[in-house]
């Protein structure tokens, strides 16, 4: 970025500091959610017992199956989509 860009950019972060703060937590938290997802996933795929995924993610079972269930949805409308059905 220019000098001038990099000095509206800090002026505005100064200015909207809460904003700027809420966004880059919120970036955070999301990618860490999608990093969680993808780990659930994976140890479902390797047989691990939702009960030990769910100790490990600090989640409930309930919470862990229901992240599975929505993968799976999207995995199979991945298939299908991919067989043109």
């Amino acid at each position: 970025m220019s000098e001038i860009a990099d000095r509206v950019a800090e002026l505005d972060t100064n200015a909207r500091t809460f904003h700027h703060k809420v966004q880059k937590h919120a970036q955070a938290a999301a990618t860490q959610r999608e990093l969680a997802r993808e780990w659930i996933w994976r140890a479902h795929i390797a047989g691990v017992p939702h009960i030990e995924i769910a100790e490990a993610a600090g989640s409930t079972i309930a919470q862990v199956r229901r992240v599975i269930t929505q993968l799976e949805t999207l995995e199979s409308a991945d298939l299908a989509d991919a067989q043109g059905v």
